[in-house]
């Protein structure tokens, strides 16, 4: 079962790579979602990231190439490999 999710922020100390796009440096919007799953009678909590960017921040990603007013990512494994801060 999923929960809806919680709004945080998440804090980039130098530049992320998501998906070929460089996030730079910076306070940025993102949704945690935990959900509990269950795998060979073992229940697990799982626990996802959605980063989401505005149109501001977009204009300083390298890499993103459009004219768009937002846009979200999953960001689970920068926040599990430290990349990010949750703030």
């Amino acid at each position: 079962m999923a929960s809806r999710g919680k709004i945080i922020g998440l804090l980039a100390e130098r530049v992320v790579h998501i998906g070929g796009l460089s996030i730079p440096p910076g306070l940025y919007a993102a949704t945690v979602r935990t959900s509990l799953s269950s795998q060979h009678r073992k229940k697990t909590l799982e626990i996802t990231y959605e980063l989401h960017l505005n149109a501001r921040d977009l204009k300083a990603v390298r890499g993103f190439i459009a004219d768009e007013r937002g846009a979200s990512m999953d960001a689970t494994t920068a926040v599990q490999k430290g990349y990010f801060t949750i703030a």
